[in-house]
């Protein structure tokens, strides 16, 4: 992602780091939820196949003023969804394969590491970044033939950009 004031419907590409010294700020966020098959569709056997996006729909710098007694600052609000497609079969005597997909919503806030604290202020100016998103974890679980629990850590991290 080039710039971070954004308010739009966005799929990245993920990018985890291979060096945490590139890593400026960062937030962890847990996507934990139960996805259910629709009436219209057929009840679940077994999972086949999962697969997932990360669509970030906006960006937003939040100035704070207060922040471990160190002054003011910003904090990065960061909206999205993951969309996980899912292929299944279903638990009728043809056992056909079907495919499902839905939207999972999640918010993160990008702060300062120590002590939670906001971003500095001189850092707020976030053209000096770059977003990322790294999926650190997906796992999703049957339940039941109409219930699939799934469960996503995300990594939202800012790398400076090179100054010229």
């Amino acid at each position: 992602m080039s710039h971070l004031d954004l308010d739009v419907f966005h799929e990245t590409i993920e990018n985890c780091p291979t060096d945490f010294s590139n890593v400026a700020y960062q937030a962890q966020v847990i996507i934990n939820d139960d996805i259910k098959i629709p009436d219209y569709k057929p009840p679940k056997e077994k999972i086949i196949s999962a697969q997932h996006n990360i669509i970030i729909n906006s960006v937003k710098p939040i100035k704070v003023s207060v922040g471990c007694g160190k002054g003011p600052g910003c904090k990065l609000l960061v909206k999205g969804n993951i969309r996980v497609g899912i292929e299944y079969s279903a638990a009728v005597p043809e056992q056909n394969v079907h495919f499902l997909h839905c939207d999972l919503p999640f918010r993160g806030l990008v702060i300062s590491e120590r002590c939670e604290r906001p971003i500095p202020h001189q850092d707020c100016d976030l053209s000096k970044f770059d977003l990322y998103v790294c999926t650190e974890h997906f796992q999703l679980d049957q339940i039941d033939s109409r219930t699939i629990h799934q469960v996503a850590v995300l990594l939202l991290w800012l790398s400076r950009k090179p100054q010229c």
